[in-house]
This record gives C-alpha cells, structure tokens and sequence, in this order.
C-alpha cells in the first residue's frame, strides 16, 4: 500500500480563489480606473501586493485613491465619510 500523501499548502491552493472574496465594489472600480492593481499602487506609494490584500479601502488611503481615480471619498468608506445629502 502506497504512504498517504500530506497536506500541504499546493495541495489546498486551488481551493482558495481570491476572485471569489467579497471585495468592496468602489475599491474594484478604483483598481479598475487606475488600470489594475500595479498602477494604483504606483499612483498612491504602496505596493501591489498590499492592495491584492484589501477587502476594502484603509482608511489611511481613502483620501490618495480618491485623487488617484476620481472615485468619492463618499463611495470608498461611506462609513467614515457619508455622502452629502
């Protein structure tokens, strides 16, 4: 009988799909504007791989994507600047 096989990380890989995470709609439309994640990070100084990570926006970086693209403050955190009404 052949061992069994172990577990690890490239066996499991294929089960964790990142486009499958519930990413903010604003922060997907802000990387698309920019033109994907590598500009955006180019245009507000962080790396890519930070913005690969957000779910949504820092609240540390609202104010620099919302220059960088042109999307409002008031759709990148609602919940830290609700919109006017």
């Amino acid at each position: 009988m052949a061992p069994k096989a172990s577990l690890d990380f490239c066996s499991v890989a294929p089960i964790i799909n990142p486009a499958m995470r519930n990413r903010d709609v604003a922060l997907k439309r802000a990387i698309r504007i920019a033109g994907g994640n590598q500009r955006l990070a180019e245009a507000i100084g962080c790396s890519p791989q930070a913005i690969s990570l957000w779910d949504k926006v820092p609240h540390l970086r609202v104010l620099a994507i919302e220059r960088a693209t042109g999307v409002p403050r008031s759709e990148l955190r609602p919940d830290l600047y609700p919109p006017a009404e």
